[in-house]
């Protein structure tokens, strides 16, 4: 893989994909996957077991290829990097970071140990504002607690049945319902307390929301 992509884009997108590996993972690691295919984006990939997110990057890619690296070590690599541009390629077992003068190498994992994503089939279309809302008005009454007898309550629940959209939240003592009466859809389908937060920012800068069970 050889890749030019720039700092700032990739920097923002690497900061939520830390997010998504945090240092409680099921996976005993806090890994990335990039991959780089011609005539597309650099694909940035990320996972604690519960939370999957896919982030896009703009890139002009050289050489195809993907790379399994430790996703906080690459953001703080990238940080203290001052060129707006710089480049990404694979020297033996070893990701190059390339900027200027300043070179440096990030040790590498297999590929193949990285977990496989769902693949969702979307349903539903809305404007990022209705899931903003109903993440703000509904998602402080999601249960908190480890404990596997109440997982059902540690989600949000979108419910389209009907003419009307309900999001729900309950910890199973206190319930939050927010309807929405404009977006008749068939949908049902679930959002993990643990990822509304990171979930807000992503829709902050969004319009038109796709949305999908796997």
């Amino acid at each position: 893989m050889r890749v030019a992509v720039p700092k700032k884009e990739f920097s923002k997108a690497l900061a939520l994909l830390s997010k998504a590996t945090d240092k409680k993972s099921r996976l005993g690691f806090q890994w990335a996957k990039l991959k780089a295919e011609f005539d597309k984006h650099l694909e940035l990939q990320g996972t604690n077991g519960e939370v999957y997110l896919t982030l896009l990057v703009p890139a002009e890619i050289e050489t195809e290829g993907e790379v399994c690296v430790e996703a906080n070590v690459l953001l703080k690599a990238v940080k203290s990097i001052k060129n707006n541009w710089f480049e990404l390629y694979t020297e033996d077992d070893k990701l190059v970071i390339k900027a200027g003068d300043l070179t440096q190498k990030l040790s590498l994992r297999p590929v193949e140990e990285f977990p496989d994503f769902p693949e969702p089939k979307f349903q539903a279309s809305l404007p990022n504002f209705v899931l903003l809302q109903g993440i703000e008005k509904t998602g402080f009454a999601t249960s908190k607690e480890k404990d596997r007898l109440r997982y059902t309550l540690e989600h949000l629940y979108l419910d389209g049945r009907g003419n009307h959209l309900r999001i729900v939240g309950s910890d199973g003592h206190r319930l939050a319902v927010l309807r929405f009466d404009k977006y008749p859809l068939d949908l049902k389908a679930k959002l993990y307390f643990k990822s509304l937060k990171l979930l807000k920012e992503l829709l902050s800068n969004a319009g038109q929301v796709q949305i999908g069970v796997d």
